[in-house]
């Protein structure tokens, strides 16, 4: 999990989801699907801003990449295939 100080919210991921949760009320303030539904999530972060999230995700081939959102929009930006 990842803290957001600006938010007052953790970076939680859960399968293949990434959820952005309030601290005090515990509240799912965004969520953002992952659109390559055979990919797992395994580690995240968020930009300076808080306004991008990154994670590393691994498909069903072994193979490793890192995804990018925008967290106002809940869009799923792109994603960067990596070296093996």
């Amino acid at each position: 999990n990842v803290w957001l100080p600006r938010k007052q919210a953790f970076l939680v991921h859960q399968g293949k989801s990434i959820h952005i949760v309030e601290f005090q009320s515990g509240k799912t303030l965004h969520t953002l699907e992952n659109p390559l539904r055979a990919d797992q999530i395994y580690e995240v972060a968020a930009s300076p801003d808080e306004k991008r999230v990154a994670a590393s995700l691994m498909d069903g081939r072994g193979l490793w990449s890192v995804g990018l959102w925008d967290v106002e929009s809940n869009a799923f930006l792109g994603l960067q295939e990596l070296p093996r």
